[in-house]
């Protein structure tokens, strides 16, 4: 019996390498929408919705010179012990 041309005899599977590749220029894609690294070298982190910084440890952000920290509505800034110089 012939094989019927309107069912292949062979069921191609997902290549899984191919899947993870494809998985990971996803992730790719959203980080490069995420970060922006100007000409001059200046990086900027954006969202449209939130923004989550977590360690288990530290965490210590350094400007060698102005920090500005701002908010359009509330501002929380929550630790058992906050040093502001």
């Amino acid at each position: 019996m012939l094989p019927s041309p309107l069912k292949p005899a062979t069921t191609i599977g997902t290549d899984p390498t191919a899947q993870k590749l494809a998985d990971l220029e996803a992730r790719i894609a959203k980080l490069e929408a995420a970060l922006i690294i100007g000409s001059s070298g200046a990086v900027t982190l954006k969202s449209s919705s939130n923004i989550n910084i977590e360690a288990l440890s530290c965490v210590q952000i350094k400007a060698s010179s102005m920090m500005t920290l701002q908010a359009s509505s509330t501002m929380t800034l929550k630790g058992s012990t906050i040093d502001l110089n």
